[in-house]
């Protein structure tokens, strides 16, 4: 009986929770894939999957077009230093 009522009251407070916050497409990030991000941070991990999993949550600074061309997302201007555009600098 003691079983009973602990699996009675478990189930009715794990209900509770679910109804009490409920998900919603501004705070779920559905991520279906073999083999997973073996990092969140952009710099730990230079793998494929990683990198999809970024592009899924952060945004990048600037992207490129179908013919390689910059276009910007977050900074609002760049330039790139000579030579070669060893460094660039952008205004964000």
């Amino acid at each position: 009986m003691r079983l009973m009522t602990a699996m009675l009251t478990g189930l009715a407070a794990s209900c509770l929770i679910a109804t009490a916050s409920p998900a919603t497409a501004e705070n779920v990030v559905r991520w279906a894939r073999g083999d997973g991000v073996l990092t969140w941070d952009p710099h730990g991990a230079f793998t494929l999957p990683s990198y999809n999993g970024y592009e899924q949550v952060y945004e990048s600074l600037i992207m490129n077009d179908a013919n390689y061309n910059l276009l910007p997302r977050l900074a609002v201007a760049w330039k790139l230093s000579p030579p070669h555009g060893a460094s660039s600098c952008a205004r964000v």
